[in-house]
């Protein structure tokens, strides 16, 4: 047996398995609660005093809706969270998809977007930190069920004609790196 590169054992030991094929089971408080958090695209990631919206978990405090089309009124989020998923969708979509998320938002309210950086990913397997099958994971999604692939990627650039598109302002953008020596790979914006 070939040895196996520490990198790729870490990474091996720190996947979680993929994430639910269940389709959610939760439906939106009625009425909704003051002030309004959405957790778009939740996951893994069930936050408290947030709506957890998901198509695909387990938990039953998740919301089964499609992102693309919130069930919410106009105006009427104070802060949406979307922690890795904008990339799960169609470049031809996102433009849509985020002015969806702004239609639902407050004015002068937020929306925290996190995704995976292409920059720092090209130079991760560049610089030979990941070899192509973790790069091919990390670009392309995990692929563990019809919502767990990605399918867009961003830098900052993007983000702003992405956001400007739609109305909207992008006011912080931080690029974080954590090294495979530390634990799971996490390279975001």
């Amino acid at each position: 047996m070939a040895d196996i590169p520490p990198n790729r054992l870490i990474f091996k030991e720190r996947l979680s398995g993929g994430f639910s094929n269940t389709k959610a089971s939760g439906s939106l408080p009625d009425p909704l609660p003051f002030p309004l958090f959405l957790n778009l695209g939740c996951g893994n990631d069930i936050r408290d005093g947030f709506i957890n919206i998901d198509l695909f978990n387990e938990n039953p405090k998740v919301v089964y809706m499609d992102i693309r089309s919130l069930d919410l009124p106009n105006n009427s989020a104070d802060l949406i969270l979307a922690s890795d998923i904008l990339e799960h969708f169609s470049h031809r979509d996102t433009e849509q998809i985020l002015a969806e998320w702004a239609r639902v938002l407050k004015p002068n309210c937020e929306i925290i977007i996190r995704s995976p950086s292409l920059k720092k990913q090209a130079q991760t397997y560049l610089q030979g930190t990941w070899d192509a099958d973790i790069t091919s994971y990390m670009i392309f999604g995990g692929q563990t069920n019809p919502g767990d692939y990605h399918c867009v990627a961003f830098d900052k650039e993007s983000l702003e004609k992405l956001f400007a598109n739609v109305g909207l302002e992008l006011v912080f953008y931080e690029e974080e790196e954590t090294s495979l020596d530390r634990g799971f790979i996490n390279i975001n914006f």
